[in-house]
C-alpha cells in the first residue's frame, strides 16, 4: 500500500491544484484497513516464497490457464481470492471469467457459479473481490493499526501487543488453509451444516473470531461459543470461540 510516483501524486487527490477529495480518501482507508486485516493470510505467502516461488499477486492465467484467457488486470491474491479492479473510467459493472467453483462476492455476499463469464458490480466506493466458497480467510481484528510494537499501547491497538483474537471471514463451503504460525482452519458444509475448526498455533494461540458471511438465513443452532447475527452481506454470523473450543457446528 505505498503511495509514490514521481510527482508525489496523491490517490486521493485530483486536478492539476492537487484537489483533495475526501470521499476517495475515505475508501482509500477503507482499503488500507483491509489490506493491513490480510496480514496473516498474505504473510502465509511470504513465508512460501522460498520453497514454491509462487507470486503472492497471480494473473488469472497464470493461477488458472485452463480457462484459456489472459487479462492483464484480473488477478489472484494467493490461492483463494480473486480481485477485477476497475481500470477504465465510467466502468460500474465488470465482466469477470470465474474458476471453476462458487465464488462469493466479499462485500455483498452474493455467490456466482464458476467456469462462466460472470457480471461483477463495480461502484466506486469497492473493488470487485471475491473469495473461494469455504476458503477460510485469515484476518486481523479490525481495532489494530499497525504490526509494530508502540508506546502506548491503549491508545494505539498493535499486533506486536497481542495478536489476538484471530479473524477468520469464510462464505460456507469445504476448505482448509494452514496460516504461517501453524494455525489450521477447516470447514465442512453439507445440507446446511456447517462445521468450523481451529487448531491453535504458535502466535493465534487464543480466541478465534469466524465472520460467517453469505449464510442467507438467520441459523437455527450453534453448538459453541458465542455469536451475532446480522444481515450484512446476504446475512453474517459472527461466533467467537474461546481458545479451548475448538470447533463448533452450525445448523440451518
Amino acid at each position: 500500500m505505498q503511495v509514490g510516483t514521481n510527482t508525489n501524486d496523491l490517490p486521493w487527490s485530483f486536478g492539476d491544484d492537487e484537489v483533495l477529495d475526501p470521499e476517495m480518501l475515505g475508501w482509500y482507508r477503507d482499503m488500507a484497513r483491509l489490506h493491513l486485516r490480510l496480514w496473516p493470510y498474505l504473510w502465509t505467502y511470504v513465508q512460501r516464497l522460498a520453497d514454491d516461488g509462487r507470486p503472492i499477486q497471480r494473473p488469472l492465467g497464470l493461477a488458472y490457464p485452463e480457462l484459456g484467457v489472459h487479462p492483464s488486470d484480473i488477478y489472484l491474491l494467493g490461492d483463494y481470492l480473486l480481485v477485477a479492479p476497475v481500470v477504465e473510467p465510467g466502468v460500474v459493472v465488470r465482466d469477470v471469467p470465474l474458476p471453476d467453483g462458487e465464488w462469493v462476492d466479499w462485500w455483498t455476499g452474493e455467490s456466482h457459479t464458476g467456469g462462466q463469464v460472470t457480471a461483477i458490480d463495480a461502484p466506486l466506493e469497492r473493488i470487485p473481490l471475491l473469495v473461494r466458497a469455504g476458503a477460510p480467510i485469515a484476518l486481523l481484528r479490525s481495532t489494530i493499526d499497525t504490526l509494530s510494537p508502540v508506546a502506548d499501547p491503549e491508545a494505539v491497538d498493535s499486533f506486536a501487543t497481542d495478536p489476538n483474537p484471530l479473524h477468520v471471514r469464510l462464505a460456507p463451503g469445504d476448505g482448509q488453509a494452514t496460516i504461517y504460525d501453524g494455525t489450521v482452519l477447516t470447514a465442512q458444509y453439507t445440507d446446511d451444516v456447517l462445521v468450523v475448526t481451529r487448531k491453535a498455533g504458535a502466535v493465534f494461540d487464543g480466541a478465534v473470531v469466524f465472520e460467517i458471511f453469505g449464510a442467507g438465513d438467520e441459523p437455527t443452532a450453534v453448538s459453541a461459543g458465542t455469536w451475532a447475527w446480522v444481515p450484512d452481506a446476504d446475512g453474517t454470523l459472527t461466533l467467537t470461540l474461546p481458545a479451548d473450543d475448538e470447533a463448533a457446528t452450525i445448523s440451518w
